[in-house]
């Protein structure tokens, strides 16, 4: 009896807090009690529902509902007025339902007369005339208060999609916690639709030409700790395209259609191309009259990225998405002499065939016999890949068709810097240096586009550091040799000195640049880290010892491994000559979170620290 009066109590405790939002639907009703493990959490979705429906007539419907418990002033900043992006003419737009559920039952109905404003996207938009119809209806939840639930059913009819074929993919989980999440695509008969389930999402249910995915509870995660990697969450992917054939087929079509139309190279384009001497020069030209003279266009929806107009209008227009400038500037460079081909590339995979995963375009440039890729409009000194590595493009290829990694893995690349003190005593510190690079990390297209001493002061970090002499002995876009090799004289200031004695530091290289500068402010890690490009860093010091002098101490020594990357450094006197070197080996493109606490330690101290340098006194 004591036992069933303490269980009613209880029950009679918690009631207040749910039983409140009266208003609800019964199926949103029994997720409220989740809502108490995330005090912390400015929304938690209760419920979502994305469907997607291709009909026989070809034409699309996509449904989006959801409910999401608000329950503080960042949640309604976030959440209190939803922009629903949406092409005016072409899409209709139709709001189901916008309400607010408050703690005391009540429901506020939004509605088009006192709540729903189309507007034009800001971002240069209203100065685009060919995007006239790109449109956002901004929905305000009226009587959004702390503690209360937003609903928010809308539905999109496409009569006549972009594409010729339905793709989506959808991420089960996201920031903040999720209590429940579907996801439904029907077909007509006939029409088979291709799709997988990654990262622990079920396998969906199929009932008469509908595929149903359900997943349960989820908490949220830190974005800096996810870093953009989208797929390493629970997902959906689907499609009805045939194959990769197809994909590559209809992009194709539609480059060529884009790219027919006869562009002539303007006036002032054209002087700077009479100042080249070179291919490289030619496209670097191009991208930097097309960057300087260009809007780029942005917005969120799904065939705004994959858009193309004439290339003649693009150029007439003065405007773009990235996909029309890449166009335009593959246009301009092969009329001017360089072989340019614009790519599809997909970050950071394509898990069925269709643009669903697009990420943006690349150009396919063939110089004196060598294929590389770059990006279609910033300088190839500033395309560092480090933000599409691990990507895949569609060249095309008729016998490659699937999308392929686009990175050379022959061998890994390398830095190598080495430096060679004169006098370690000395009021000014003199020596000479070799940096040597291979591959991707060869580092070649900074030094091609500025000038060597400058990129090495930039690279080296060491008071008063500056070149005296520089020698490039190699600088080759080839991967058979190392492609970089620099030899150079410097001067910098001399050692500080703390108590009478002289610190040497060993900060001298960024490691964390060539690691993808994680957060190393999060001390453990939920997902695995990526690294842009595996490959290994090397510093070498050398110098001789004053005779009066003694090492007092050191930097860490030894070897650490994390995963399959591993971090060393060796720190000796040796016949009078001090000797220091320091390697930092990413093995694989991705760490495990086990390995992130020991690799976070490392990359710590081999930064700007005290105890990352050498400290001599004398004897």
């Amino acid at each position: 009896m004591k036992t069933m009066k303490t269980i009613l109590a209880l029950l009679v405790l918690a009631l207040p807090a749910f039983a409140e939002f009266n208003a609800v639907p019964d199926y949103i009703k029994a997720n409220l009690s989740a809502i108490q493990k995330y005090p912390k959490a400015s929304n938690v979705l209760l419920w979502c529902k994305d469907s997607y429906t291709l009909n026989a007539d070809g034409s699309q419907i996509f449904e989006l509902h959801y409910f999401r418990y608000i329950p503080d002033e960042a949640g309604r900043d976030t959440w209190g007025d939803p922009h629903i992006a949406y092409l005016d003419g072409k899409q209709k737009l139709e709001i189901l339902a916008a309400n607010t559920y408050t703690r005391d039952g009540r429901k506020i109905e939004s509605t088009p007369q006192n709540a729903f404003n189309p507007i034009v996207p800001e971002n240069g938009m209203d100065e685009a005339p060919d995007y006239a119809d790109v449109r956002q209806m901004v929905v305000t939840l009226l009587g959004l208060e702390n503690g209360s639930i937003a609903e928010l059913h809308y539905r999109l009819t496409t009569a006549k999609p972009l594409l010729p074929w339905l793709q989506g993919r959808v991420y089960f989980r996201e920031e903040w916690p999720v209590i429940a999440r579907e996801l439904s695509v029907a077909v007509p008969a006939g029409i088979t639709l291709i799709s997988t389930s990654d990262r622990g999402a079920p396998e969906p249910t199929v009932a008469n030409g509908t595929y149903t995915w359900k997943m349960g509870e989820q908490a949220g995660y830190l974005n800096e700790d996810l870093r953009g990697h989208s797929m390493l969450l629970p997902n959906a992917a689907f499609t009805t395209a045939k194959d990769w054939t197809q994909v590559a087929g209809e992009f194709k079509l539609r480059l060529e259609a884009a790219l027919a139309p006869a562009a002539a190279i303007p006036k002032s384009l054209s002087e700077e191309l009479n100042k080249t001497t070179s291919d490289e020069a030619t496209l670097d030209a191009v991208k930097s009259w097309v960057r300087a003279r260009f809007n780029r266009l942005e917005f969120e929806h799904s065939d705004f990225a994959l858009n193309l107009r004439p290339v003649d209008r693009i150029l007439q227009t003065g405007y773009g998405n990235s996909l029309e400038l890449a166009v335009l500037v593959a246009k301009l460079a092969n009329a001017s002499g360089v072989t340019v081909q614009v790519v599809p590339m997909f970050l950071p995979d394509a898990p069925v065939p269709s643009l669903a995963s697009y990420h943006g375009a690349l150009l396919n440039v063939k110089i004196d016999g060598l294929r590389f890729y770059s990006d279609p409009i910033e300088p190839r000194n500033e395309f560092t890949q480090a933000d599409l590595l691990g990507g895949f493009i569609l060249d095309g290829d008729p016998e490659a068709v699937e999308p392929k990694e686009f990175r050379c893995k022959a061998k890994s690349p390398y830095v190598s810097l080495s430096l060679f003190f004169d006098d370690l005593a000395a009021d000014t510190l003199r020596g000479h240096g070799t940096l040597t690079a291979f591959g991707e990390w060869g580092i070649y297209e900074k030094i091609r586009a500025e000038c060597p001493g400058k990129f090495l002061t930039d690279l080296i970090s060491l008071n008063g550091f500056e070149t005296d002499d520089v020698l490039v002995k190699a600088l080759e876009p080839g991967r058979t040799v190392p492609n970089t090799v620099v030899d150079f004289a410097f001067h910098a200031a001399a050692l500080d000195t703390v108590d009478g004695r002289y610190i040497l530091p060993f900060a001298l290289i960024d490691y964390q640049s060539y690691a993808g500068n994680p957060p190393f402010s999060l001390a453990a890690r939920e997902f695995p880290q990526w690294f842009p490009l595996p490959g290994e860093i090397r510093l070498h010091v050398e110098a001789p010892v004053p005779e009066e002098w003694s090492m007092e101490r050191k930097p860490a020594t030894g070897k650490a491994m994390w995963d399959w990357s591993e971090g060393e450094t060796r720190c000796e006197i040796k016949e009078g000559r001090f000797i220091f070197n320091r390697k930092l080996t990413l093995a694989r493109e991705w760490l495990a979170p086990s390995g992130w606490a020991g690799f976070r330690t490392w990359m710590l101290e081999s930064g700007a620290r005290p105890g990352n340098a050498a400290v001599f006194g004398k004897k």
